[in-house]
């Protein structure tokens, strides 16, 4: 979602359930929102990932992920519309926040450490002297660079590189779990992890008997088409989401969850080849005289073979 890149972030202060006061550093609640931002359709509804998800694709801890949701929400940045039907909080992303957000001169944005940089401090007497320590052979005195005051681009930096982390350590992590599964199955359990976000289970864990049983099952039930089943599901999923504020036609556990759909799919992408190789080669009807087809009329000759008409 291109609001949240270009939005002029602020830390935000906010209240814990426990009734702390707390401080959320606005690089952390920029990276979370854009990792929710991934689950959500374009109008920033139907965002419900798993904590684990947020943790892989940030790189952050889950206190920091429960911190950040709960200051996002006490900012307006989110709203909380329920628990979906995985079990998950389900939320959407505030766009008229985001758009006066991105409106606003980067001079109103309060990152830490944008007001002013460190530099090396020498602290003086009334007299003028300095009170630094003096340099000796066993003990030299270092200098302190001053460090460059952060900018809302190195921001951007900070927050971009600490996604791509995520990405890859979420990445990283999965094929190390597909790589444990049977060759013949990893194509679908990929595809099923890819296509609806899903985390498989380590094969010898609880539910790698039931993902194998599934993937097998799933494979058989996409036939010739495989992955293109999957995809023509995830668009069902889509357009129901639009339709019904966000929520999914059901719950998808692992590839046992969508077996029975990937037949019924199957069937139809069957039946939508065949009409469209019927339309390309024109059957011709039985007892039928004279045919058209291309452009072009034919007719039966004496041994019943279609003869191009000339004229």
């Amino acid at each position: 979602m291109s609001l949240i890149f270009d939005a002029h972030f602020d830390n935000i202060e906010y209240v814990t359930s426990g009734g702390e006061n707390k401080v959320l550093g606005a690089p952390v609640a920029k990276l979370v929102l854009l990792a929710l931002a991934d689950h959500a359709n374009d109008e920033g509804k139907g965002a419900y990932p798993s904590v684990n998800r947020l943790v892989r694709k940030t790189d952050l801890t889950r206190r920091t992920i429960f911190n950040a949701l709960c200051a996002l929400k006490h900012a307006g940045l989110i709203f909380y519309e329920g628990e979906s039907e995985r079990g998950t909080s389900d939320y959407s992303i505030n766009i008229d926040k985001l758009i006066e957000y991105r409106d606003r001169p980067d001079g109103e944005s309060s990152a830490p450490g944008e007001s002013s940089a460190p530099g090396v401090v020498n602290p003086v007497h009334q007299g003028g002297e300095s009170s630094a320590p003096e340099s000796s052979f066993n003990h030299p005195f270092k200098q302190t660079c001053a460090k460059a005051p952060r900018t809302t681009e190195s921001y951007q930096k900070e927050i971009m590189s600490a996604y791509e982390r995520g990405l890859k350590r979420q990445h990283s992590d999965l094929e190390d779990r597909i790589s444990q599964y049977p060759e013949d199955i990893r194509p679908i359990i990929r595809a099923v992890c890819e296509i609806f976000h899903l985390s498989c289970p380590r094969i010898k864990g609880t539910g790698g008997g039931l993902w194998i049983r599934g993937a097998r099952d799933l494979k058989d039930a996409c036939g010739e088409f495989q992955a293109s089943v999957l995809d023509e599901i995830a668009k069902d999923f889509e357009d129901f989401g639009r339709k019904n504020g966000g929520t999914v036609p059901f719950t998808i556990g692992g590839p046992h969850s969508l077996v029975n759909t990937a037949v019924g799919k199957a069937g139809q992408l069957r039946t939508n080849k065949l009409r469209k190789v019927r339309s390309e080669e024109r059957i011709v009807p039985k007892g039928a005289e004279v045919v058209y087809a291309g452009g072009k009329q034919y007719q039966y000759g004496s041994d019943g073979a279609l003869v191009e008409v000339s004229g």
